[in-house]
């Protein structure tokens, strides 16, 4: 923990999840990009805190990852009536995925932000659903330009991509280009898989390098595109790195893009270079995937373990 100021503070649905595969099945089980992006932040020694809302009947085995990896949880707002959001998460022989909400929370109000989280240095919205409605992110914005030097990042899986459902597609299929425009004039940095990308701007057959450009042409600083096994692009208006995966035992790749990019916040927190951070991040995914389980402190790498895998990717 490095002061007083929060380093990190995500918002989004927590899950109580089951992971679907094609011969087998595990959970339930703590799951959703906020809840790996806590964890992570948390293990990698950020001072992080949480935002999401759940009922009062949440078992306390979602909880304990969090209070494992030393996250705030003033924001985890505990609520008569309320539901925890549970999904299925369904994958396919050929690794695509599919996620059925069967239960859901109440969409994030920036009325749910602790006063004290208001002057984090980034803010990293994890929607999966559209939970985190354009009015809180404005208020949001307000709060960062308040604090002088705060980010927004965003992964954009949750506005439309690949962790959206196909009802919310449908629903805001007639102006995504618009209300995606929307949400980015607001965000720093913004992440996106290849298969969100495929969502997001409707289009198949372009390369990696043509959707990164998408990416950056929403207005961010920083734009993430994730590719799984070929690794991940990152780029800025000066510049394009070409990311390459690190050598792992895979066994569940659950999670890896939400490892990957708050692995990268973090370093990028501290060093200021997308290249370094890019790295770091890659490292932490591969970690990640060599074990399985959803989201626990075993699973989701410190920094030490991250630093030393770096060695690898060097090499």
């Amino acid at each position: 923990m490095k002061n007083n100021i929060f380093d990190v503070i995500t918002l989004g649905y927590i899950f109580n999840e089951q992971i679907i595969y094609p011969d087998y099945k595990i959970g339930p089980l703590l799951g959703g990009t906020v809840s790996y992006s806590s964890v992570c932040l948390g293990r990698l020694g950020n001072k992080t805190g949480i935002v999401s809302n759940i009922g009062i009947d949440t078992p306390d085995m979602l909880i304990k990852p969090f209070l494992d990896a030393n996250v705030d949880l003033q924001g985890l707002n505990k609520r008569n009536g309320t539901s925890i959001t549970k999904n299925l998460l369904i994958y396919d022989k050929k690794g695509n995925k599919n996620i059925k909400y069967l239960t859901r929370a109440p969409e994030i109000l920036f009325s749910d932000i602790p006063g004290n989280y208001y002057y984090s240095k980034i803010f990293y919205l994890c929607p999966v659903d559209y939970e985190i409605p354009l009015n809180t992110i404005k208020e949001i914005k307000q709060a960062a330009v308040k604090a002088g030097k705060s980010l927004i990042a965003a992964d954009l899986g949750g506005f439309g991509g690949a962790h959206s459902s196909l009802e919310s597609r449908k629903k805001y299929s007639i102006n995504m280009a618009g209300l995606l425009n929307e949400y980015a004039r607001y965000l720093d940095i913004v992440k996106a898989s290849e298969e969100d990308c495929l969502h997001l701007f409707n289009c198949k057959g372009k390369n990696p390098n043509e959707l990164l450009k998408q990416l950056l042409n929403l207005g961010a600083g920083i734009a993430i595109l994730t590719l799984g096994k070929a690794g991940a692009l990152i780029g800025s208006k000066e510049k394009i790195y070409n990311i390459l995966p690190v050598e792992a035992n895979i066994v569940d790749r659950t999670g890896a893009g939400d490892t990957f990019t708050s692995a990268f916040l973090s370093e990028y927190l501290d060093s200021s270079d997308i290249e370094r951070s890019g790295i770091f991040a890659s490292a932490a995914a591969s970690l990640l995937i060599e074990k399985t389980g959803g989201v626990s402190t075993e699973r989701l790498p410190n920094r030490v373990d991250v630093l030393n895998r770096m060695k690898k990717y060097n090499n």
